[in-house]
């Protein structure tokens, strides 16, 4: 059975509906565009925090616009970046005075949600991403899109598992 999350139009071309579940059939009038895989953990934080700072937001929407898939990653729009950065939901690794990576990230009574996780690509490789994921504590959530190696990588040395839940986006033909 396939539960339709949502619809999201990009313009008037492009029209993206996201299921969880089993995908809808075939003749729906959609074609196939990418499915993801949500990974659960508990976490214990071994590191402190390290937030965003206003400065930091260019930096942040070049390497979100450059890394997710702009019809069904939840990119900020205008003011909604900053207002992360300002509710300290962005978590930063620096090298020096440079951004080397950063976790956008949420929290509710029951756990976290990691929204977004990036490490630029000078920075690939140096532990970035282990650093990002031992600020966080508690149980903790993220959804990956099936076939990204690197990142099933990271979540799974830090205990992530998957728990059984997909959702598959399509886009209107």
């Amino acid at each position: 059975m396939s539960i339709l999350v949502k619809t999201v139009h990009h313009n008037p071309d492009v029209v993206v509906k996201v299921y969880r579940g089993e995908p809808p059939p075939a003749d729906a009038g959609y074609r196939f565009h990418l499915s993801r895989s949500r990974y659960k953990a508990a976490l214990a934080a071994n590191e402190p925090e390290s937030f965003a700072l206003p400065g930091d937001a260019e930096t942040i929407r070049a390497l979100l616009t450059a890394s997710f898939d702009p019809y069904t990653s939840d990119l900020p729009g205008a003011g909604e970046l900053e207002a992360w950065i300002g509710g300290r939901r962005v978590l930063a690794v620096r090298d020096g005075a440079r951004l080397a990576g950063f976790l956008h990230r949420s929290v509710n009574k029951r756990g976290g949600t990691i929204h977004h996780l990036v490490t630029a690509p000078e920075s690939r490789g140096q532990g970035v991403g282990g650093r990002l994921l031992n600020m966080l504590a508690g149980p903790t959530e993220v959804w990956v899109t099936d076939g990204n190696e690197p990142a099933l990588r990271l979540y799974t040395r830090h205990g992530f598992r998957p728990d059984g839940v997909k959702m598959t986006a399509y886009i209107e033909r």
